[in-house]
Formats: C-alpha cells, structure tokens, sequence
C-alpha cells in the first residue's frame, strides 16, 4: 500500500512539475532577464549610417528558474484515518497585456507645386522653412527668355528640391548669402542691393559703390569685399571693404576687366594673389608670365614668385593654405592649337621654401584657373585632362573627384559648406546649357541644383550658402 501512494504521489508531483512548465513567465523576472540579454547583444551590434533595423530578440527562460528545488521530499507514511477530499481552487484567467501606444509617424512637409507657363518646377516655400536653411543651401536665379520678364529666384534645397522665393520685377543678380540669414547680397541697375527672403522684395542699398560693383566675398571679420571702379581712373577698379566703420580701400588698384580672370584673393580676404603679365598693382601689366605676384590687402606688401616653368603662361588657380598657392600654366610657343602643354606649381608665399613645378603627361589631370573653392576636404579646384573637364581634390596632387557634362568649357566654383561645393558647368557665361551642382568633396557624388527648362529660362547667377 506504501509502494501503491508513492507512485500516485510522484504522479501528481510529475503533473504538478508539467503544469509549471506551462505557466507564463512573471513580468518581472522575465524581463530582466531581457534585458540582460539584449545589453549583450547591443554591445555587439554593428550599426550601418543611413539603414535602420529592427531586430528582435526572443528569449528562452530555463524551466529550472520557476521550478521549486528539484529534490524529492520525503513522504510520510499516512494514517489509516480518512483523508479529506481537497476543493480544487479555480485557475485564475490569465489578463491579456495592454496594447502599446503606437507613437504618431512624422510627416513630411507636403510640397505645393506651383503652376506655371515658363515650365519652370518650383514649390512654395512651407512656413518656416527660411529659419531652417543654412549650409548646403543655395540660390539661384533664371534668366527670362523675353525683354521685360519677371526673374525667377528659386531656393535649392541640398537634394535639389526648387522652392520659389519670389518674381523679381526687374532684373538682378546674386552676389552672396551667408548661412542663417533671410537676406542675400544682389545686385541690380544701382548696384549693390539686399534680397528678403521671407517677403522677395528687393532693397538699393550701394553704399557707395557704384553700379559696376561686383561681389568679391567676405573677409574673416565678416566684412563684405567688393570690386568697383575707381573714381580717379575708370579704366581701373579697386577691391574695397564694408565694415561697421564704413568703406575700407584695400591694397588692390587693377586694370578693370582683369579682376576675375587673372586674381585669386585667399579665403580669409587677406592676402590676393595676380598673373602680372595681365594685372599689375602698377600701371603696366608686362611682368614676367611665368611668375605670380602677391599682395598683402591690409599693408600693400607684395612679393613675387617663380609660378611654372620658365618662359610659360601662369595664372593663380587657388589657395591650399592661407600661405600656399596652386598655379597653373601654360607654353603658348609649344601649343600648336592642343593642350598638351601644361603644367602646375606649388607656392610658397613666404618664401620658406621653393616653388614645386610639376609638368602635366599629356590626357592626365592639370589645373584650371579661376574654378577652385576650399571645403573640410581641402582645396577643389576645376581640372582638365584631355577632352575631359571636372572638379578635382588637391591632395600634394589631383584627384579627379568629378566629371562634368560633355562639352563643359567654364567651371566655377564656391564654398557650399556642410563638405560641398557649388559647381556650375557650361560653355560659357550666358550658356543656355549651363548647369548648377552640389558636389561632396569627399565623394564627388553630385545632385543638379539647376538647369535649363526647353524653350524656357536658364541658370543665370547663383549663390551658396557660406558658413
């Protein structure tokens, strides 16, 4: 009888054992063994920029950690006196978890594309959007295919996508923006004006300078530079300054039309380098082609130095350092109507150290003058090899980081901020064809910014965001 009520007990401490087995898992505990769990895992988790993952993690709880001491307990030996029949307590219903809160999805901006006959796509600007732009960032404006036709100032958006600012009534042209600002520098019949970009009306405010003014850029105390004939000669133009204190006359006085073709004023406005066989800070403009001179804007000191190879063509292509110059050059006597002839050279404007002059193998990469602008990569500067024209990076050397559009003569480059800079490529000013892009510097991927529209405007000035 003993043997008969251990076997029925050990059944019913089996069946207890089962019942267990199946019972859900206290929150508690269960998951604080999840998290310990995913602590784990997190750590070694591998997080890919751009890509989100959802990853799930199940965990298996051991039945040893609900189950009692698995050691049998020693059975007692019942009494002959009747045993009492136990009432059976009612399994609870197990309550369901809550559901969750789904959180609300952000929504994107919901883009109004506004109707127009020039073919033009632009959207309105949503409201608040002016107090969000910054680097990446850019202007442009387009030219009207007819006399007297309102001029489209557009917003691009880093990816490309167009906003309009406004219908300028009369014709201008972008100077500079600067990040964070809701007014950009442009220039209209009277010269030097201000763009809102909040209402689109445009401001005269030329301060003197005249209606010739052309945009330079700013110096490191945030004053703005600008070209603008001299009163004395007006055959010539003077870089000049605008700070708080008023107009500041730098040490720059050139023969006019030179100014954008043959200079290159180094980032912090300090220092402007020249070609003196074109631009002389005197009256001639027959200095030695194979050298560059530069001058100091503040104090009028100037230096010269060995550009290229002797006897060749040199032009300034851009500042590496605010005390090396990139330069490139040409042998117009050994040409014979290619470009096979070229050089490049490395300046120290110091004068620490000597010239570097590298000469170009035919079809590999030589710089181009007046297309470079600085980015957290370094210098990018436009380069040509062959038939082939496109922004390259300087590294002690040219690394081609971007290819232009087949048949691009003209490239023009600035500052984008954010590792970008802003290209436009075409054949010439006025091209109908020319083109407007934001390239990474540390890539070469490139997004279009602007373009032509068949039989409508085109790209005709544009403007970056500078930090």
């Amino acid at each position: 009888m003993t043997d008969d009520l251990n076997a029925r007990l050990k059944a019913s401490l089996d069946r207890g054992a089962q019942h267990l087995d199946a019972v859900p898992v206290p929150d508690g505990l269960g998951a604080a063994l999840h998290r310990q769990v995913r602590r784990r895992r997190v750590r070694r988790a591998a997080v890919r920029t751009g890509v989100a993952a959802a990853v799930v993690v199940a965990v298996a709880t051991p039945v040893w950690a609900l189950r009692p001491d698995p050691t049998p307990l020693p059975v007692a030996t019942p009494s002959p006196t009747a045993t009492a029949t136990a009432t059976p307590t009612p399994t609870p219903t197990p309550t369901p978890p809550p559901t969750p809160t789904q959180e609300p999805t952000a929504q994107a901006p919901v883009l109004e594309l506004l109707p127009r006959d020039d073919g033009l796509t632009v959207h309105r600007i949503p409201d608040g959007l002016i107090d969000e732009v910054g680097a990446g960032w850019s202007l442009v404006t387009y030219g009207p295919t007819t006399p007297g036709a309102a001029v489209p100032v557009v917003l691009a958006a880093p990816d490309g996508t167009p906003y309009l600012v406004t219908d300028a009534a009369d014709p201008l042209r972008l100077a500079g923006w600067r990040a964070g600002e809701s007014t950009a520098l442009v220039t209209d019949g009277s010269g030097r004006a201000v763009l809102d970009l909040r209402t689109g009306a445009v401001t005269s405010d030329p301060r003197g300078l005249g209606a010739a003014a052309t945009f330079a850029g700013w110096r490191a105390d945030g004053a703005e530079t600008w070209w603008t004939v001299d009163p004395e000669d007006s055959s010539r133009v003077l870089l000049v300054a605008l700070g708080p204190d008023g107009t500041q006359r730098l040490g720059a006085n050139l023969r006019a039309g030179v100014q954008n073709g043959a200079t290159a004023v180094d980032a912090a406005g300090t220092r402007i380098a020249l070609s003196p066989d074109l631009a002389s800070f005197g009256d001639g403009g027959s200095g030695p082609s194979d050298h560059v001179e530069v001058r100091t804007l503040d104090t009028g000191a100037t230096t010269s130095h060995l550009a290229g190879p002797e006897g060749w063509s040199c032009r300034p292509a851009g500042w590496v350092d605010p005390t090396t110059l990139l330069t490139t050059c040409l042998d117009f006597g050994a040409l014979s109507g290619t470009l096979d002839a070229q050089a490049y050279a490395v300046v120290d404007v110091t004068g620490a150290t000597a010239t570097q002059v590298t000469t170009v193998a035919p079809g590999q990469p030589a710089p181009l003058a007046q297309s470079s602008a600085p980015s957290a990569s370094g210098l990018v500067v436009g380069y040509v090899a062959g038939q082939q024209r496109g922004m390259a990076t300087w590294a002690g050397g040219l690394e081609p980081l971007w290819d232009a559009p087949a048949g691009t003569e003209l490239l023009e480059a600035q500052p984008l901020g954010d590792g970008h800079v802003l290209v436009s490529a075409g054949t010439g000013w006025g091209d109908p064809t020319m083109t407007v892009w934001s390239v990474d510097a540390a890539t070469g991927e490139a997004v279009q910014l602007a373009g032509p529209v068949d039989g409508g405007p085109r790209p005709a000035s544009w403007a970056a965001a500078r930090s």
